[in-house]
């Protein structure tokens, strides 16, 4: 019988299966570190900016980065420590929906400085640091946020939309034009993002498949009537079932990966389960076949009057 694993379409995280959707979660918690050291350069950033211009509300800004960056740092850690209890999409969907809330109120308010710095303040040093700054943590998006399709979304619009308003509203003709040629960079972000996104769910549904392979072909390798060794190109045996074990007389839990055909009959006569008589008949007639110079099927009898068919 054959069986193909279907790849599922990832149209919403919601719908994909938990082992797949929970990795995706995974993804925007791991390397809090670079969080933690983004927040200090943009924390320092808007902190210059306030005390070169004098403007209060980039210091109100800078207070609430501050508070945004601890709250998302701590939740970084509890998602660590509460890891082991994730249940399924549903729990994952709302430590995702917690990441979204925080991750959007960062982007959102790089936004509100560079509209600050556009709207409050005539001071080109501190208008090319907040620009500069933004869109240097807007390419970033695509690294660290890429796991969430939503979260991509939510934040280049919250750092866009100030943005544009601010070159729009504020800005000269030829501050329209750099608006225009932001768009094109946000939609590029948004596709960066996409594909390291599929990427990473390729690479997670791959992991899943061959878990999946693995744990049916050792399901039928341990149901199926006949005992079963697989032996590599030197002869050793890599892929070996319980039934091997009945069927031998060997003890179920004994280790017969690595050996060859010498060790397995070796083992069957420790075990008592094989007169040394006819060992090493055995042993000729298993090798002559490993390496390619008999195909028939021949017989041995055990200790205990079991006569077995050996097929090579």
């Amino acid at each position: 019988m054959a069986f193909a694993l279907r790849v599922p379409k990832a149209s919403a995280e919601q719908e994909l299966p938990s082992e797949i959707y929970v990795p995706l979660v995974d993804s925007l918690y791991k390397e809090g570190r670079t969080l933690f050291v983004g927040s200090i350069m943009v924390i320092g950033s808007v902190l210059t900016t306030y005390w070169k211009t004098g403007e209060v509300l980039l210091l109100a800004c800078a207070s609430t980065l501050a508070v945004v960056a601890c709250v998302r740092v701590l939740e970084m850690r509890a998602y660590a420590r509460g890891r082991e209890q994730l249940r399924g999409n549903a729990d994952a969907r709302r430590w995702e929906h917690r990441y979204v809330a925080g991750a959007a109120m960062t982007m959102l308010l790089l936004g509100a400085w560079c509209f600050v710095a556009f709207s409050r303040t005539s001071d080109a040093f501190a208008q090319l640091v907040s620009f500069s700054i933004t869109i240097a943590y807007a390419v970033g998006i695509s690294g660290r946020n890429f796991g969430s399709s939503r979260l991509v979304t939510v934040l280049i619009l919250c750092t866009g939309a100030p943005m544009l308003a601010a070159l729009l509203l504020y800005g000269s003709a030829y501050h329209w034009i750099f608006a225009g040629l932001l768009i094109p960079f946000f939609l590029a972000v948004k596709f960066i993002s996409d594909r390291l996104r599929r990427t990473l769910l390729d690479a997670v549904i791959a992991t899943r498949n061959v878990s999946l392979l693995a744990d049916r072909f050792d399901t039928a390798l341990n149901n199926m009537p006949h005992g079963l060794c697989m032996f590599d190109a030197a002869q050793n045996i890599v892929v070996a079932n319980q039934q091997i074990h009945e069927h031998l007389g060997l003890p179920p839990g004994l280790q017969l990966k690595q050996l060859d055909a010498r060790g397995l009959i070796a083992r069957c006569v420790d075990a008592e389960a094989l007169a040394a008589a006819d060992a090493q008949r055995l042993i000729q007639e298993l090798e002559i076949r490993l390496c390619g110079g008999d195909s028939s099927d021949f017989c041995a009898e055990l200790q205990s009057g079991r006569a077995l068919e050996f097929a090579v």
